[in-house]
Parts: structure tokens; C-alpha cells; sequence
């Protein structure tokens, strides 16, 4: 993995990528709060994914758009996140 990725950093054990931006997403606000009140399809409008790909960019992130699956993450959201 990327030693300097600030978002998404790979582990050998731990969350998915879908999992972990599940995470990033619920824990960040106003990301999480914008989500909720905004319903899930958000995450499917182009937009918010052009958004989504930034920060991972910028984060340096070792996970990319291409590896998370936003129907996942959807049907997983009400899922706990430790």
C-alpha cells in the first residue's frame, strides 16, 4: 500500500473498501448527515462520486473509485461501523 495514504489505507485485515468508506462516510460530517437527510441514492448521483473520487485522490488513498461497489455500501449502510 500507499505509506502516505490518509483515506482508504489497505490492511491485511480490517474493512472492505466498501466497507471502509461506509465508515469514512457515516463518520464524517457533513458527509454522513448530508447522506441521511438526503437519502441513499445520493451516493449513486454522479456528482457526489466525482466528490467521493476527489477525497481519494487527495487522501492519497490506496482504494479507487473502481473497487467500491455503491450498491454494496447501500444495502450495507444501516450495518454498524465500529
Amino acid at each position: 500500500g500507499n505509506p502516505d495514504a490518509r483515506l482508504l489505507k489497505r490492511a491485511t485485515s480490517g474493512y472492505c473498501a466498501d466497507c471502509a468508506l461506509t465508515a469514512f462516510l457515516k463518520g464524517t460530517e457533513p458527509l454522513g448527515m448530508l447522506i441521511e437527510n438526503n437519502g441513499l441514492e445520493t451516493l449513486r448521483d454522479p456528482n457526489f462520486r466525482l466528490q467521493i473520487l476527489r477525497l481519494l485522490i487527495v487522501g492519497k488513498s490506496d482504494a479507487n473509485i473502481g473497487e467500491i461497489n455503491m450498491d454494496r455500501v447501500i444495502e450495507n449502510w444501516k450495518l454498524p461501523c465500529k
